[in-house]
């Protein structure tokens, strides 16, 4: 069906369905890949793909013959987790840019900064962020999924109605009576796998996507809680009809997902055209709508990619190219561990005149009777170990450890011959050369990610709002924002190298380079501070340091606070006085101070 021949909500579904069908065929080469790199990952390494059903089959080694061993040594899992933890150290960290010389805009700046701050908490991203880089590193490609949440955000009560005579507000109780809470809303997101996600055919990006889909294996009693809808299990409901769940295999023994009271719940976004002019999403699972929503002016998802491929959709990932390497690093050491039990357990020859071979067993000291004919038994000789198998061992096992972003400083690996902060820099940037263009990547779909954040506050914030975020020194700052903040000319985007990864030791001895050649020196006195410099080291102990430290810049900070809101200070003895002082000047130096009545700025 073509998307001009839909003129009912029936024709819909059945063109969603033929949508599916034609993306699942599309990338079902990409989900084999997927799925086999998930396996290699999870250890489960004796697999191969079967081309008849696409699936991935165990090797069957039921009928090896007892001396035959398998070994599988898992050098793809600790890959995996040093990528996962490279990609991961540094969160990416929101910015933004005033586009005008505006006070209004500059401060609007600030104040959008901190909101999306708070939303990296809101938004759960602290835990999503690190999955959704393992899935990268796994698959090389990764979803989020951007919505305004009615429910989501700060209770609310409502008494334009009035009480009842418990005291409850009315606009709050249902049919039934029952109090029905009411939230502001707020912005919300989800992590979308690459099997959820079902791209249009033929398109390069989602920018040049007309529509794309989202399906997910749901209970049908889960369904009927969700949408309100009975829905009928779907009939031989398979792992291979349903690429999105195709991953179960993997735990089919004993944790393989129950799809007998199961259907697929399908999500189908149509930007605007002329059939839908406003755009549509629509919702539906085993030929029952369960959602139907107009006014769908983007596609509602950000796509993470780890390596790009020109000319493709789908991005590479880091596990591809380890896994043949590792197939022949199990196949060495299976023939090494074959050749050891052959070597002492050999061959021997015996006459069976001469001995009765029911006695020979590997019991130690066991005493066999030798009859009198026959010939002496002997071992036959058992060749070496071939040489070139250990030295193909050497080969494999350094190109596990020069997989692309793993290099030597990467890897964990000693550098003897660097100490001083800039030897380590040094050789860490040369590291950070091949992974730059991945978080670079990364930075920009972050970016994209707080682009639209941003615009779903301005869609449906309808007033002020305040939140708690923990500012500068560890202290929790309460944040005024205002609505008027939505409409100001800025742009949100992402601080470039924020998501860098950054050596903590190196950092620390390049602080104390710099304390020692004199960039860290006290306004005030002229003296080395040796508190800002505490505060740029990373470690645990030295965080308290700095903390007695900062007791004198904090409280004149809040003596400052107080002064805006016209509340007088006194100075006491017991105070830091030149700390005091240099505080209420770098604030009176501000723009914020000039704008202040006459009255508070003497």
């Amino acid at each position: 069906m073509r998307l001009k021949d839909i003129t009912s909500k029936d024709d819909l579904i059945v063109y969603g369905d033929e949508f599916f069908e034609r993306s699942a065929r599309a990338k079902r080469r990409k989900e084999q890949q997927w799925l086999l790199n998930l396996a290699f990952i999870a250890g489960d390494q004796l697999v191969k793909v079967n081309k008849q059903t696409g699936m991935l089959d165990r090797i069957d080694t039921e009928y090896d013959p007892e001396w035959v061993v398998r070994v599988v040594n898992n050098r793809v899992l600790p890959i995996f987790r040093a990528a996962t933890a490279r990609l991961i150290k540094n969160k990416p960290r929101p910015s933004a840019k005033a586009q005008s010389r505006e006070e209004s805009d500059i401060q609007a700046a600030r104040a959008a900064v901190k909101l999306e701050e708070h939303h990296w908490t809101t938004l759960n991203l602290d835990k999503i962020h690190p999955e959704m880089v393992s899935w990268l590193v796994a698959c090389g490609n990764c979803f989020y999924k951007q919505f305004w949440n009615p429910d989501k955000g700060e209770r609310i009560v409502d008494i334009s109605l009035g009480l009842n005579e418990e005291g409850l507000p009315l606009a709050h109780l249902n049919e039934n009576g029952e109090f029905v809470e009411f939230t502001l809303g707020d912005t919300d997101l989800i992590l979308r796998s690459p099997f959820n996600i079902y791209p249009e055919p033929g398109k390069t990006s989602l920018k040049t996507m007309r529509m794309i889909g989202d399906a997910e294996v749901m209970d049908v009693e889960e369904i009927e809680e969700i949408y309100g809808k009975e829905v009928s299990p779907e009939k031989d409901l398979n792992l291979v009809k349903i690429s999105q769940a195709a991953w179960g295999y993997l735990r089919k023994n004993d944790e393989k997902k129950d799809l007998d009271n199961s259907a697929i719940v399908k999500e189908l976004y149509i930007l605007p055209c002329k059939v839908f002019p406003r755009g549509v999403k629509v919702v539906w699972a085993n030929g029952v709508l369960l959602d139907f929503q107009e006014d769908v002016e983007e596609l509602p998802f950000v796509h993470f990619g780890l390596i790009y491929v020109p000319g493709s959709f789908w991005y590479k990932d880091l596990i591809e190219d380890v896994i043949p390497l590792q197939r022949r690093w199990n196949a060495l050491l299976s023939k090494i561990e074959m050749h050891n039990d052959y070597y002492n357990d050999p061959p021997i020859v015996v006459d069976p005149s001469s001995i009765d071979v029911d006695e020979w067993t590997s019991e130690p000291g066991v005493i066999i009777t030798k009859r009198a004919q026959g010939e002496q038994p002997f071992i036959l000789p058992v060749p070496q170990l071939d040489p070139a198998i250990l030295r193909e061992l050497e080969i494999l096992n350094e190109q596990f450890e020069i997989v692309p972003i793993l290099h030597k400083v990467s890897y964990g690996k000693e550098t003897p011959h660097a100490k001083s902060g800039v030897a380590i820099n040094f050789l860490q940037e040369k590291d950070d050369d091949i992974l730059r263009p991945l978080v670079e990547g990364l930075e920009a779909a972050y970016a994209e990610v707080f682009k639209r954040d941003f615009k779903l506050c301005q869609l449906h914030y309808e007033e002020d709002r305040g939140f708690a975020i923990v500012g500068e020194d560890n202290e929790v700052e309460w944040i005024e924002f205002k609505k008027a903040n939505l409409d100001a000319n800025i742009d949100v985007g992402v601080e470039p190298g924020s998501a860098m990864p950054k050596s903590v030791a190196a950092k620390q001895a390049l602080v104390m380079d710099m304390l020692a050649a004199g960039f860290f020196t006290d306004p005030r006195t002229g003296q080395p501070d040796f508190a800002k410099a505490l505060k740029y080291l990373e470690f645990g102990s030295v965080n308290e340091i700095y903390e007695e430290s900062a007791l004198d810049s904090n409280q004149a900070k809040r003596e400052n606070e107080a002064l805006k809101e016209g509340t007088a200070v006194n100075a006491d003895y017991w105070h830091n006085h030149d700390a005091h002082i240099y505080e209420h000047n770098r604030m009176r130096k501000t723009a914020e101070f000039e704008r202040y009545p006459k009255r508070l700025s003497r």
